[in-house]
């Protein structure tokens, strides 16, 4: 998986993932020279931080940290859509629910349950994600 560097979306998931590859949390001041202009591996330069040992890290170090950051967000995503969807129909499982209704609903629940072990998102704006369609 390839970073591009001219695309917002990969380059903020760069950012989050040089902060990790370097061991920095999230409250550590951590600057960078714009990664967007930086253009490839070998324009980023790391501008200040409160940890003076920081290095960039290796280009197969940052690209390996790069995939798992941009998995692990676009998941997060996808789960945190999957479960407003899910609250929004908690309305069709109350006991004065007709059965004939529930059991609809409750198929459409368990496709959206099971949707991070059947799809896997490859963008922050889930596009390429089949979402069940709501039952009439």
């Amino acid at each position: 998986m390839a970073i591009n560097y001219q695309s917002k979306e990969d380059v903020g998931y760069l950012y989050i993932a040089l902060k990790e590859c370097c061991g920095l949390d999230s409250n550590t001041v951590f600057k960078v020279k714009d990664l967007h202009s930086a253009g490839s591996y070998a324009g980023i330069e790391i501008l200040e931080s409160d940890t003076n040992e920081v290095t960039i890290p290796s280009e197969s170090d940052l690209e390996a940290k790069f995939k798992t950051v941009k998995n692990r967000e676009n998941f997060a995503k996808l789960r945190k859509q999957r479960n407003k969807l899910l609250k929004e129909s908690d309305w069709t499982q109350g006991g004065d629910i007709p059965d004939s209704v529930k059991t609809k609903w409750q198929s459409y629940r368990q496709l959206l349950r099971d949707m991070p072990s059947v799809e896997t998102p490859t963008d922050m704006f889930l596009t390429n994600i089949t979402w069940p369609t709501k039952p009439s």
